[in-house]
Parts: C-alpha cells; structure tokens; sequence
C-alpha cells in the first residue's frame, strides 16, 4: 500500500458519503499519517485518529460489536 494508492481509495469510497463531518481511525501505517493523505482527508472533511501500533486489537472487538448488528446476511442470530 503506498500513499497514491490511499488517496485513490480516499476518492472513491470515502468521497463517496461526503455528508458530514466524519471520523476515519486507522494504524500508524506510513501513508495512513503521511502529509498527502492528511490533507486529502481535510478536502472530505474526514478526521483521522491513528492507533498506535500494537493497539488496534483493542479497537477491533468495538467495531465488530457496532458494526455487526447492522450487517444483513443469513449469518445473522435472531
């Protein structure tokens, strides 16, 4: 993954839902911090946490439990 890559992934599905002021959290990955892709997410008026390294087992467990009950699939428990 390099930054090009990044911002063009910032393009086509972050660009896509430009409704408001959004929250994106991320690892410390060097072209998730790098200067062009920072200001990339300033244009979509996104802002970025980055997790530290070692840390993103500690944020993955709430994302997958905020996350889940909105999932549609046959996978699901009722």
């Amino acid at each position: 993954m390099k930054e090009q890559l990044t911002e063009e992934w910032i393009d086509s599905v972050v660009g896509r839902f430009a409704l408001c002021r959004r929250l994106l959290s991320w690892d410390s990955f060097r072209c998730h911090i790098s200067y062009s892709v920072r200001e990339k997410l300033k244009g979509f008026n996104v802002d970025a946490v980055v997790v530290p390294g070692g840390c993103t087992k500690y944020i993955q467990a709430p994302d997958v439990s905020w996350n889940k009950p909105s999932q549609s699939g046959g996978d699901r428990e009722i």
